[in-house]
């Protein structure tokens, strides 16, 4: 066990410089089962310069018809701590897309300085409805559908193997997560507390602890995302193979 989790300690410390991660287009699918049913989905991650794009497009499990799309888009940056230069990743924009009933609602988050503003869109008006708020102090952040990326790129993973890392998530689906998961705050942030739950020789399991709730992030032994279970929600996500 502790030559696994030091070699995975290893191989963060490596893939988790801007030089290493590639710039091109990697798309990954997943299954994602809910109460409601289940959905094919499409995750594509690249980088340009020193923007991490996370692209998330849900689709129904028999058509190719698209319900959900979301774009969160990150920027690589550096802080010292201990005379220890350390890679961080700050969260700059969102747009969210749903469809309900064949209308298309919308919103989108940009984070200019402390400052996040939010904008939404139904289908039933032509003017934006605008909100802003301050946002919190904290040393990681991550938007909710880059949380798998931004994790490994942090070098949290290896952070979280003996200690809770405390992360504010921020929903790049925001207002309209209240009306996808039951019993979260109606706030765009949420802290909580990240940390490896189990391991075993070809998995990783991290929970991410959202004070009322859990969701369980699995990894394989290359560090790949493989798998999401949000047991109060009811909700799976698993690579398909």
């Amino acid at each position: 066990m502790k030559f696994y989790l030091a070699l995975v300690g290893l191989i963060l410390v490596s893939c988790s410089t801007p030089k290493s991660i590639p710039e091109k287009s990697k798309i990954t699918e997943f299954l994602l089962t809910d109460a409601a049913g289940s959905y094919k989905v499409t995750r594509e991650f690249k980088t340009v310069s020193n923007k991490i794009i996370t692209r998330v497009k849900l689709y129904g499990s028999q058509s190719s018809d698209e319900l959900e799309s979301t774009i969160s888009v990150s920027s690589l940056g550096y802080s010292k701590k201990n005379n220890e230069k350390q890679i961080l990743l700050r969260p700059d924009a969102a747009q969210f897309k749903v469809w309900y009933n064949k209308e298309q609602y919308s919103s989108s988050i940009s984070i200019k300085g402390r400052r996040l503003i939010s904008k939404k869109l139904k289908p039933d008006s032509s003017k934006a409805t605008l909100n802003t708020y301050d946002i919190p102090k904290g040393r990681y952040y991550c938007f909710f559908n880059q949380f798998a990326e931004c994790a490994k790129v942090q070098n949290l993973l290896l952070k979280a193997k003996n200690k809770k890392v405390s992360i504010y998530i921020i929903w790049d689906n925001y207002p309209y997560h209240t009306d996808q998961y039951e019993g979260v705050s109606p706030s765009p942030f949420i802290l909580a507390d990240f940390l490896l739950s189990d391991s075993t020789k070809d998995e990783l399991k991290f929970s991410l602890d959202l004070g009322n709730q859990i969701i369980f992030y699995h990894y394989d032994k290359k560090l790949n995302f493989v798998k999401m279970f949000w047991v109060s929600q009811g909700i799976s996500f698993v690579r398909k193979s």
